[in-house]
């Protein structure tokens, strides 16, 4: 067998061809944002392909999110969430969910310390912390929950 024959680029059938994904290792209690997408993709027997063409995101993104348990953002997660008709907690997680005043957090925590002290206890440059007061970078999950361990965000 050919490469060239093996590729669904060049069949004409690719989206009309029908697969019974439902059959096919489904995840018994998801518990993970890969988990859920692959379920519900599943559960709706629908493609990563199909998903791509029908929520208008790249396939290799849905590959990645599955497989790799890359976090989709949270334009992407919304859009997960309305196209299975669920809340969004399935596709993101609480990071995204906040609705806390960040920005005046920061900013009462530092009080009339400097950057460079309270950057220092998080272990961030300077620079970084005096961004997140000006809103200027959106705090990634990983000092989001760093920032909850250390008891700066509730």
């Amino acid at each position: 067998m050919t490469r060239a024959s093996l590729s669904y680029l060049k069949a004409t059938f690719w989206n009309e061809l029908v697969i019974d994904l439902k059959s096919i290792d489904m995840p018994t209690n998801p518990t993970t944002i890969a988990d859920y997408l692959r379920y519900y993709r599943k559960l709706y027997n629908i493609s990563r392909r199909q998903l791509e063409v029908k929520v208008n995101i790249p396939m290799n993104s849905i590959k990645s999110y599955e497989d790799k348990d890359i976090y989709p953002t949270r334009e992407v997660s919304i859009k997960l969430a309305q196209f299975f008709n669920l809340d969004t907690k399935y596709f993101y997680d609480p990071f995204y969910e906040n609705s806390l005043d960040i920005i005046n957090i920061l900013k009462k925590y530092r009080g009339n310390n400097t950057y460079v002290s309270v950057a220092k206890k998080v272990g961030v440059h300077a620079h970084t912390w005096r961004d997140w007061e000006n809103g200027k970078y959106f705090i990634k999950r990983e000092n989001f929950y760093k920032l909850k361990r250390l008891r700066i965000i509730p």
